[in-house]
């Protein structure tokens, strides 16, 4: 885990994250569900790529790069499920909205 936000309310959020400079990657997003919600798990975990993410949970814009296979090692591991997306353009931004902590 590189950042968290600690204390969320159980509630209804849309997270936008975006570069202020340098490199910006995407490995995957994970939270914690409200309890009123039909999702009955511990904690979920999406996939920077996942068929459900780019578009739809997980909201792009502007420019980002799509890694996978291979491509997708990192100096200190694997990315999970082996993909990441990542920017260094200004104006990009991913946006997560969730209901959960």
């Amino acid at each position: 885990m590189i950042w968290e936000i600690p204390e969320l309310s159980s509630a209804y959020h849309t997270i936008r994250v975006y570069p202020a400079v340098g490199i910006l990657n995407l490995d995957y997003v994970a939270y914690v569900p409200a309890r009123a919600t039909a999702i009955v798990k511990d904690q979920v975990v999406l996939d920077d790529q996942d068929p459900v993410g780019p578009g739809k949970l997980i909201k792009y814009t502007g420019s980002w790069n799509r890694v996978s296979g291979q491509a997708a090692d990192l100096t200190n591991g694997y990315a999970f499920n082996k993909t990441y997306s990542d920017t260094s353009s200004v104006g990009a931004s991913y946006t997560f909205a969730f209901t959960g902590a």
